[in-house]
């Protein structure tokens, strides 16, 4: 009787330390982008969208108020020196479109390549909190 409760209290044990591990850290903030721009190749129009990082499968998510899914990436997370106050958005041009390059959550310390883009080159357009990229 006494070997069946050790064998299910560390059963259970086992479960619950493997559910911590699995768990991913999904950030997410509100973001309103004042101009049409693609993620990856759909083209997501100007407004207020949810976007979400989960880390554990490296996927960026673009939602509508409605929860709806309108765009996701695979994107590629470098460390920066420091966490800024705002957002650090990066639009390039891209066969006639804005084209997100990267981004960085307010306050956190790395940045999110999308795919295998780049911002080198003339015409990229940041933004960290004001003009066409406001943080909600």
């Amino acid at each position: 009787m006494r070997s069946s409760i050790v064998s299910i209290a560390l059963a259970l044990s086992l479960c619950a330390a493997s559910a911590v591990a699995v768990s991913a850290k999904v950030k997410s903030r509100t973001l309103t982008v004042g101009s049409d721009f693609l993620v990856g190749s759909t083209l997501v129009k100007k407004g207020t969208y949810k976007l979400a990082y989960d880390d554990q499968t490296g996927e960026l998510t673009v939602s509508d108020k409605q929860k709806n899914v309108v765009a996701r990436a695979t994107v590629r997370a470098e460390r920066r020196a420091q966490g800024k106050r705002g957002w650090d958005v990066t639009l390039a041009p891209r066969g006639g479109q804005l084209a997100l390059v990267s981004l960085a959550f307010p306050e956190d310390k790395q940045t999110l390549f999308v795919g295998d883009a780049t911002a080198s080159g003339s015409g990229a357009t940041q933004g960290n909190g004001s003009g066409s990229a406001n943080q909600k």
